[in-house]
């Protein structure tokens, strides 16, 4: 077990708690950001599919002829945003970002309510409570952090980079 860092058992109780919430909110923030981010791509990626079919079916209009060669570069100019979007989402992945950092938030929210639980009434917590909950936590971010790496090394090694001993 490790212990929460403080001198005084007394102490110990509330910084776990300032701990909890603070990630909590870090987590919930991440979360939000990163699903914007999923959706902006998914956005970009399917308007720029439809503006290019929409701009090379306007270039073959009989009314708009004096303004194909503009329409078809307009049309190669946006095409070519989906590649380079596409490849970003692969590279971020911000919709697994998203569902990790979610499921992060819920297991500390699970660990701060089962603190309040805990507390709830004036009790006081015993050392065991405490270390537990603490581990508990330690563990959501151990999980998070080994998660990270496995994907890291998933997508090194699918890239064929070598990865370090």
């Amino acid at each position: 077990m490790r212990p929460v860092a403080g001198d005084s058992s007394s102490g110990r109780g509330p910084k776990l708690r300032a701990i909890l919430e603070s990630s909590m909110h870090k987590y919930r923030d991440d979360s939000y950001q990163n699903r914007r981010k999923a959706l902006a791509i998914r956005v970009i990626l399917a308007s720029s599919g439809a503006a290019t079919t929409l701009l090379l079916g306007l270039k073959s209009s009989t009314l708009l002829t004096a303004y194909e060669p503009w329409l078809a570069a307009l049309a190669l100019t946006i095409s070519a945003t989906i590649p380079i979007t596409t490849a970003v989402d692969a590279f971020c992945d911000f919709g697994w970002r998203w569902s990790l950092d979610r499921r992060t938030y819920h297991r500390i929210a699970r660990i701060l309510d089962d603190y309040d639980f805990e507390t709830s009434g004036g009790n006081e917590m015993s050392g065991e409570v405490l270390d537990e909950l603490y581990d508990r936590f330690r563990s959501a971010l151990d999980d998070l952090a080994s998660e990270g790496n496995e994907r890291r090394q998933g997508i090194a090694g699918a890239s064929g980079a070598r990865s370090r001993p």
